[in-house]
């Protein structure tokens, strides 16, 4: 369910992974942030997610977003 947004900017956005093997309920979403910031030539995107429930599941959202983010990256510069 999209939370925020501003066109451009930022959406805000909760987020159910069932791989974490836990019910689709509320307290289980993690509410995932990005954000765009415009420097001139260049735009900076911002990303995170919260409710992560330790550092082994923080660590693996990172890893997951970071090669999205290097895909979009990648797609993006052609």
């Amino acid at each position: 369910m999209i939370l925020k947004l501003e066109p451009e900017r930022l959406i805000q956005y909760s987020h159910f992974s069932p791989l974490l093997g836990k019910p689709d309920l509320p307290e289980n979403y993690h509410i995932v942030t990005v954000e765009l910031v415009s420097n001139g030539m260049e735009t900076i995107i911002s990303l995170s997610q919260d409710n992560n429930e330790n550092e082994m599941v923080r660590e693996h959202s990172e890893k997951n977003w970071k090669m999205m983010l290097y895909t979009l990256e990648k797609l993006l510069e052609k």
